[in-house]
């Protein structure tokens, strides 16, 4: 009997209910030293947790009077108020509040917006905070790009650069993407010890993997994204450095015959070195006098011919026929820079395609067609390679030919013999 009253004394001390008016709400100690209340509103049961004996006491007195007062509030009203009084109650019975605790907010809401609406306050939150986006992270919607990117067609050393940067991208910028938020982006992008331009390469690819995302609805479709406003590196151009005449008849001259036609091509046509690594034989069209750039192997996506000049139709001749890429293996920039060391010969960044715009406009002196040629505009052109040669210069370039390589004959002579 003595351990029964024990038990009820304990109990006791451990639980009470607070009451205002005849309307009663429990409290009682948790195991975890918390304290809690519980209550009934609309026949659903609500229960808060509180760190001290006192709050959990102040909110029992609060849910009870609020109750209470509802009540002696649905006494004494009639008619319309009724009606109006109980869908109120009602309608906030899914949030477990008393109606004077919503009015307390709305009225503190409308005092904070300065007579916006509550509404118009609620629409501008859901937009800003993207309510209902699918939570995607930078790396699925980045591999969700990639994978359209195939499908779209994308050529395999595109695929493999914008995999190599989303890589880097997503082991920086990590989490949901719309999270990601522009000035983050920045300070990463300047972060980066690299040059202007490869900070910039870099911008591009953020701007469209969320453009992308924005395209998928994965961000508001009817505002402009965080990577849009993203600034640029100012890229101070470098000085453009190009092969002597002199030079690339030596390099022709004893480079590997199967890697002869790749460096003629590169150094009478101006292509870029990717689009050397696409270019099959198939593309060289011999009979109409043309090397033709397809769409799909041009880094501008646009399909354009380059002239098979004079001279370099002498060093194709020989391969006329040959089917698969130009290229005669995979790592051929490495081997022509070995090559140029060997003959004490610097290689300048993209020495090929440099060097032939700057002595075919100093050959046809007509920069929309060199930058027709190069999948440029004329503008760059004209700004990056007028005046670097004279062109006399331009007739000793496109009058190398094999019989002269062979002999690798000095400038004066190859002027000369012009």
């Amino acid at each position: 009997m003595a351990r029964t009253q024990f038990n009820k004394l304990k109990a006791d001390a451990q639980s009470f209910r607070v009451t205002v008016g005849g309307v009663s709400v429990k409290c009682y100690a948790g195991r975890d030293g918390r304290w809690f209340v519980t209550y009934s509103i609309a026949g659903k049961r609500r229960t808060e947790a509180f760190r001290t004996r006192e709050m959990a006491q102040a909110r029992a007195a609060e849910i009870a009077g609020a109750v209470h007062n509802q009540k002696a509030a649905a006494k004494t009203l009639s008619g319309k108020d009724l009606d109006g009084y109980l869908y109120s109650v009602n309608a906030l019975a899914p949030f477990g509040l008393p109606l004077s605790s919503a009015i307390h907010e709305y009225v503190s809401a409308r005092n904070k917006l300065c007579g916006a609406s509550i509404n118009e306050a609620v629409e501008f939150y859901c937009r800003h905070n993207l309510v209902g986006l699918p939570q995607k992270t930078v790396a699925e919607v980045a591999e969700e790009m990639l994978e359209a990117k195939r499908r779209d067609g994308a050529s395999q050393e595109y695929i493999r650069d914008l995999r190599n940067r989303l890589r880097r991208i997503t082991s920086e910028l990590s989490g949901p993407l719309f999270q990601v938020t522009r000035q983050q982006i920045e300070e990463w992008l300047r972060s980066l010890r690299v040059s202007p331009r490869t900070r910039n390469n870099f911008r591009t690819v953020i701007v469209t993997l969320w453009r992308f995302a924005k395209q998928c609805e994965y961000l508001p479709r009817d505002r402009s994204t965080e990577a849009d406003s993203l600034s640029r590196a100012k890229a101070v151009d470098s000085e453009i450095e190009i092969f002597q005449p002199e030079e690339l008849a030596k390099l022709l001259g004893r480079a590997n015959p199967e890697l002869v036609p790749f460096l003629a091509i590169g150094a009478f046509t101006g292509l870029r070195h990717a689009e050397l690594l696409r270019l099959e034989w198939k593309d060289v069209r011999f009979a109409q006098g043309f090397v033709e750039v397809t769409a799909k192997k041009a880094k501008t996506a646009q399909r354009r011919l380059v002239p098979i000049q004079p001279n370099l139709a002498l060093w194709l001749a020989p391969h006329n026929g040959r089917i698969g890429r130009i290229r005669p293996w995979t790592r051929v920039g490495r081997t022509l820079s070995v090559l140029a060391k060997e003959l004490g010969i610097r290689w300048p960044n993209n020495g090929l395609r440099h060097s032939y715009a700057s002595y075919r406009l100093a050959q046809c002196q007509d920069a929309a067609k060199v930058a027709l040629e190069m999948g440029n505009s004329p503008a760059m052109i004209f700004r990056h390679y007028r005046e670097l040669v004279v062109p006399q210069d331009a007739v000793a370039w496109f009058s190398i030919e094999p019989k002269q390589a062979a002999n690798v004959v000095p400038m004066s002579k190859l002027k000369a013999s012009a």
